[in-house]
């Protein structure tokens, strides 16, 4: 029984496990209580985001992947401010003017599972267009996420139209 208790104080302190016959002495942790957490540090437009045509309607679907600091997909709690700007073309392709603005929170656990895609390992926004010429013309979305207790992530791409 002593032997059970020392064995389950050994593993409680983080100990590495020393292979037989090694001189050397185990190390013990020294980070207790310091875990690294995947938290959003980058933001992306996915490459997919389009606008689509559905029963007559235009719809933007707008896609955004978070990354960790390890550039993998991460999920997180925060608000997204998207917006959607008319493009001059003949003034190097730089915003014009704004269309439309939409704000979404992914706070609670309902949100998150309404606009998380495991298979993308992204957030899906089917946001209404009113006016069918725009997904004609050339588009720039900007997204700002702004996670809970963190620093605001932004991103930025040209929206295309399958049709």
């Amino acid at each position: 029984m002593l032997a059970l208790a020392a064995l389950v104080l050994v593993f409680a302190q983080g100990c590495e496990s020393i292979p037989a016959g090694s001189s050397q002495s185990p190390r013990v942790r020294t980070d207790q209580g310091q875990h690294w957490m995947p938290v959003p540090t980058s933001a992306r437009v996915y490459p997919s985001t389009r606008f689509i045509k559905e029963a007559g309607r235009s719809i933007l679907e707008a896609r955004f992947e978070l990354y960790d600091e390890m550039g993998d997909p991460v999920k997180y709690a925060g608000t997204f401010q998207i917006e959607l700007f008319s493009v001059d073309e003949s003034l190097g392709n730089t915003p014009r003017r704004l269309l439309y603005t939409w704000d979404a929170g992914l706070m609670s656990l309902d949100e998150q599972q309404e606009h998380y895609d495991p298979i993308t390992r992204g957030y899906l926004f089917r946001l209404g267009v009113d006016d069918l010429k725009i997904a004609r013309q050339t588009t720039l979305l900007k997204v700002v996420f702004t996670p809970v207790d963190r620093a605001r992530l932004e991103a930025e791409s040209e929206v295309r139209s399958d049709w």
